[in-house]
């Protein structure tokens, strides 16, 4: 069944190519070259390449200033795309490759870096595609990476990404993200930590499963003292053996925790990283593939009342909700304090939830708990004044009395 739904997508992608796909036109990129102070001999001028264009690449520079708009109208060779790019290092410009007949892009296997406007890194719609293979990329500054309809990409092929910046006006995060991805296409381990390791990275809408773990990756799959890496779920009960954590800096796969008397969670001194994949949403007449993942889940811990963790850097998960808290203390859905802590420590702008509240509804319970503990304190300060009042007038009555039976006697 998924050979023929693969066979269907390709055959959609084939369809699409030869009824033509929009022809677009690449961006003036002008204003923003002249903000980059580019070399005018290392930059190029039109907004296309193509067979055409081509020619006036400016390919002796190592720092490009270009539109990379290539589609398949541009009648170029996997050949001259890579005499025209071999010594290109840093592209400064937008990046645009839709609708081609390539099985790879290691064309651009130099360029080291990729520098946009406010638009994103693009790869759309190129049905053959088994791999990017950008060997060397290790930085991007843009609005994000996104791969749309790589129905037959098998693997990333960008080992050595590690850093990013955003240049977009509405997002503090560089936004990755693979959609509509053949069902076997995958992540490596090296790849990921790589990409968790950058600090803005939004990494929710991620369309893979990991690779098979080989020697090379040094991957767990049961947790065992001196482990580093564990390639699964993580789920630690009331008798799970703690000790077996203590080495661990990366999970792919969710940490659940469930059921335990733990107050605190410095077991996981060394937790990093929390990355599961697998979840594939439903497009056109393909099926979604598994359930949404969480990458934390702690509930029913009765005693917890500190749920932040040692040296957590990030977590990615498929729902909006990296880290969910269920039916733990009680005291932890007022303490708004805690939760921004591990908010601010993952660098995200997706929320934690305790009990289904956000931080921010934390703070509002917390507000109106403690507001309605001080006119409760405020209350019996009067009730208790009022007594005292009549207690000391009652006194006053009996003296007055026995004054009065005195005088009379």
């Amino acid at each position: 069944m998924k050979d023929r739904i693969l066979v269907l997508l390709v055959f959609l992608g084939y369809l699409q190519s030869s009824i033509g796909c929009p022809n677009r036109t690449g961006p003036d990129s002008s204003d923003f070259f002249k903000t980059k102070n580019c070399d005018d001999n290392c930059t190029f001028k039109y907004r296309k390449i193509s067979k055409s264009t081509i020619g006036a690449f400016p390919t002796s520079c190592e720092t490009v200033c270009a539109d990379i708009v290539i589609d398949q109208n541009s009648e170029l060779t996997e050949e001259q795309l890579t005499a025209a790019f071999k010594n290109m290092k840093h592209l400064i410009g937008e990046f645009y490759v839709y609708c081609t007949e390539f099985t790879n892009a290691r064309f651009f296997a130099g360029l080291e870096s990729i520098e946009t406007d406010f638009s994103q890194i693009t790869w759309e719609d190129n049905y053959r595609m088994e791999e990017l293979g950008l060997t060397n990329l290790t930085s991007i500054t843009s609005a994000g990476m996104i791969i749309w309809s790589g129905v037959a990409m098998k693997r990333l092929n960008l080992p050595n990404l590690k850093a990013a910046r955003t240049t977009s006006p509405k997002y503090a995060e560089v936004r990755i993200e693979t959609i509509n991805m053949n069902s076997n296409f995958c992540i490596t381990f090296n790849e990921m930590e790589n990409l968790m390791s950058i600090d803005n990275v939004d990494l929710t809408f991620i369309d893979a499963i990991y690779c098979t773990p080989t020697p090379e990756d040094k991957i767990c799959t049961t947790p065992v003292e001196g482990c580093t890496r564990i390639y699964g779920d993580v789920e630690i009960g009331p008798a799970f053996d703690l000790k077996t954590m203590k080495s661990v800096e990366l999970i792919f796969g969710t940490l659940i925790i469930n059921g335990t008397e733990l107050s605190n969670l410095s077991f996981l001194e060394n937790l990093k990283y929390v990355a599961p994949l697998g979840y594939k949403p439903a497009f056109l007449a393909t099926p979604a593939r598994g359930e949404r993942k969480f990458a934390i889940i702690i509930e029913n811990n009765p005693n917890l009342v500190n749920y932040t963790f040692p040296k957590l850097k990030r977590a990615r998960g498929d729902e909006s909700y990296i880290i969910v808290l269920d039916n733990n203390n009680e005291e932890l859905l007022y303490n708004y304090e805690m939760c921004e802590q591990l908010k601010n420590q993952l660098n995200t702008t997706k929320n934690p939830t305790i009990d289904g509240s956000t931080c921010y509804s934390i703070q509002w319970k917390a507000a109106s708990r403690d507001a309605s503990r001080k006119n409760w304190i405020i209350l019996g300060l009067i009730i208790s004044a009022g007594v005292l009042a009549l207690i000391i007038t009652l006194i006053a009555c009996c003296c007055c009395c026995k004054k009065s039976q005195r005088d009379k006697g």
